[in-house]
Order: structure tokens, then C-alpha cells, then sequence
């Protein structure tokens, strides 16, 4: 699915992981819960910048980490969340409009730094 419905009766979850890949991210049972609970839009395979424009203005949440200037997060009235899938905090987000907007940005380091120690 690239674009949502115009209304989603559920909360659209943009999956835009690169340079991860979902199966990374996520195990199938997890990946399932997320798809019962949330409209899913899967960019993955065409994590272009033309299909993330066409659905911001439906995301509650964004896995990934998009370049998402103060415009951009304008268009993203419906943003709730943006889940940083490197373990850092690259400056192509504009992290003071998304604190103002009360934009949740979480970081997954945690996840990784068994791994990193090991």
C-alpha cells in the first residue's frame, strides 16, 4: 500500500527504515500487531521522496529518519512520532519544531548497544 484511504479509520504508521530494513526492525509478530492496530504505509521499496510527501499530511507516526525540515513538519499536522532507526540524531530533522509541536522523536541506542559493546 502507498497511500492511505483519504480518512483511515486507523492512525496511518509511515515504514520509511532506511538505511534499515523492516524485517530488521521488527519480528513478523510484531510487524502483524502493528498492521491490526495502524494503518501501515510501507515505503520501504520506494522510499522516494515524492511518496513520503504524499502521505506526511496522513502520519501519526514515521519509523525512519526522513529529512523532516520545519516546512516539512508543517505538512505533518498529524505527527505524533518519529522513530529514529540509526541510534543517532542527524541534523536533517528539525528536532526544536518537533519539541514545540510535542512530536515524540525516540531513539532506538538502546536496542543496540549490546550489540555495539559486544
Amino acid at each position: 500500500m502507498s497511500t492511505p484511504p483519504p480518512t483511515p479509520a486507523k492512525p496511518v504508521v509511515v515504514l520509511r527504515p532506511t538505511p534499515q530494513r523492516t524485517d530488521r526492525i521488527f519480528t513478523p509478530a510484531t510487524l502483524e500487531l502493528l498492521r491490526d492496530r495502524f494503518t501501515v504505509v510501507d515505503l520501504e521499496n520506494n522510499p522516494s521522496e515524492e511518496a513520503l510527501e504524499e502521505v506526511l499530511p496522513h502520519a501519526f507516526a514515521i519509523v525512519g529518519q526522513p529529512d523532516l525540515s520545519a516546512h516539512r513538519l508543517a505538512r505533518a499536522a498529524k505527527l505524533r512520532a518519529l522513530l529514529n532507526v540509526e541510534g543517532n540524531f542527524f541534523s536533517n530533522v528539525d528536532y526544536a519544531t518537533c519539541f514545540e509541536r510535542g512530536i515524540h522523536v525516540l531513539g532506538c541506542g538502546p536496542a543496540y548497544a549490546q550489540a555495539v559493546a559486544e
